[in-house]
C-alpha cells in the first residue's frame, strides 16, 4: 500500500485533493479518517481550464494519525484503482488486501510462495510447503478469509509447484511478475506465478508438423556439412 500526504494549498489558489466517496446523492460525500474513497482532485492553477472535482480513480484511505514528518496535512494510503475492486458473495477487496493477508498466512507457514486465483465464487490459494499432507490449519484459513474479506479455498502443494525456477530458461516471452490471476473473464486463466510470469508456446498440428520437418531437415544438413568438411579436410601427414 502507498502511502502519501495530501497538500492543502486551496488558500493560495493552487491544489486541493479530497477523498470522496462517489456516487452519492445528490453529491458525494467528504470522507472521515479510516475510510476508503476515491480521491478527488481540484486544482486552480490553470484558470483558462482549472480541474473541479477531478474524479482520479484511485481508491484511498486517510489515516488517522498524522504524517510521521510533522506536516500537519493529512496522509492517505492508496490501495489502487476503485475499478478494480474485487466484488465476490457480497465482499469486496483489493489486490492489496489480498495480497497483505496472504503474506500473513504465507508467513505463519514459514513459506513466501503463492499463487492466488480470482474465481466466481470466492479465492483459490495455491501455497508451497514443505509438508502438503500436515500443513492445513482451519484456524489460519478462517482468519484469512475474515482478513481479506472474501471467501477463500487453501490448496497446499509441494515445493516448485506454484514457482518453478527451471522454467525461465523455457520460455518465449516473459511478463511482469504476478501472484493473483483472475479467472472470471476471458483471458489467461493461470494457475502458477510461472504461468502469470511466462508465455508457453502453443502449438498445433501444422506448427507440429514443421517443426518436425525442421528438425529433420537441419539434421540432415549437419550431417552435409560434416561429411564436406571431413572430404575437403587435406591428408594428415606424419
Amino acid at each position: 500500500v502507498m502511502r502519501m500526504a495530501l497538500t492543502d494549498a486551496a488558500a493560495a489558489g493552487d491544489l486541493r485533493a479530497i477523498p470522496l466517496i462517489p456516487n452519492v446523492q445528490p453529491v458525494p460525500r467528504v470522507l472521515v479518517r479510516g475510510e476508503r474513497g476515491v480521491l478527488t482532485v481540484t486544482s486552480m492553477v490553470h484558470e483558462v481550464m482549472p480541474l473541479v472535482r477531478y474524479v482520479t480513480g484511485d481508491l484511498v484511505r486517510v489515516q488517522a494519525d498524522p504524517c510521521r514528518c510533522g506536516e500537519p496535512d493529512p496522509v492517505i494510503e492508496v490501495y489502487g484503482r476503485a475499478d478494480d475492486v474485487i466484488e465476490i458473495a457480497g465482499g469486496r477487496a483489493t489486490e492489496y488486501d489480498i495480497l497483505d493477508g496472504a503474506y500473513e498466512f504465507a508467513d505463519g507457514l514459514g513459506t513466501r510462495v503463492f499463487f492466488i486465483l480470482i474465481r466466481r465464487r470466492g479465492l483459490h490459494m495455491l501455497i508451497e510447503v514443505s509438508n502438503p499432507q500436515g500443513a492445513r490449519d482451519a484456524a489460519a484459513e478462517r482468519h484469512l478469509a475474515e482478513r481479506i474479506g472474501l471467501p477463500v479455498t487453501v490448496e497446499y502443494l509441494r515445493h516448485n509447484e506454484v514457482m518453478d525456477r527451471t522454467a525461465l530458461f523455457r520460455t518465449p516471452k516473459i511478463y511482469k511478475p504476478s501472484q493473483i490471476s483472475d479467472w472470471r473473464g476471458t483471458g489467461r486463466k493461470t494457475i502458477t506465478i510461472m504461468e502469470a510470469l511466462l508465455e508457453w508456446p502453443r502449438f498445433d498440428r501444422r506448427t507440429l508438423t514443421h517443426i518436425v520437418l525442421r528438425q529433420i531437415r537441419n539434421a540432415r544438413r549437419r550431417r552435409r556439412l560434416i561429411r564436406e568438411d571431413q572430404q575437403a579436410a587435406p591428408p594428415v601427414t606424419s
